[in-house]
C-alpha cells in the first residue's frame, strides 16, 4: 500500500505545490527510522505515447529521489521505477481522474 502520492502537472516532471508537505513528511519518516527503505514508483494519465510515458514515470520519480537525497536521505535506501500509464488508480475518462493518475508513490518498507 503506497504510504502518499506526490502529484504532478500534465507533461511535466514538477510536482504541484501541495505535494512539498508529503516529501517533508516521507523525509521525516524516513529520518525517525533509519532501517526503512522507499519505493518511488512514477506514473502518467494515458495522454502522450506510451515510451514516452514510460521515460516521464521514470523522470518523475527520479526528480523526487534526486529531491530526498538532497535532503539527507541516503541513495542506498531509496529505489525508483517508472510505470507510465500503465497502472492508473482511476478511469482516464475526466480530467479530473487523469490528474489522479499523474504521480509518484511512495511505499516504505523494510529489508
Amino acid at each position: 500500500v503506497p504510504y502518499k502520492a506526490i502529484y504532478f502537472n500534465s507533461t511535466l516532471d514538477d510536482w504541484q505545490v501541495t505535494s512539498l508537505i508529503t516529501i517533508d513528511e516521507i523525509v521525516t519518516i524516513m529520518n525517525a527510522d533509519p532501517a526503512l527503505f522507499v519505493s518511488i514508483e512514477g506514473h502518467t494519465d494515458n495522454t502522450g505515447k506510451e515510451p514516452a510515458n514510460d521515460l516521464l514515470a521514470e523522470k518523475r520519480a527520479k526528480r523526487l529521489q534526486d529531491n530526498l537525497v538532497s535532503k539527507g536521505i541516503a541513495l542506498s535506501r531509496l529505489n525508483y521505477i517508472g510505470y507510465g500509464s500503465k497502472k492508473p488508480v482511476v478511469l482516464n475518462d475526466t480530467r479530473e481522474h487523469r490528474q489522479l493518475n499523474r504521480r509518484v508513490e511512495v511505499r516504505f518498507y523494510k529489508k
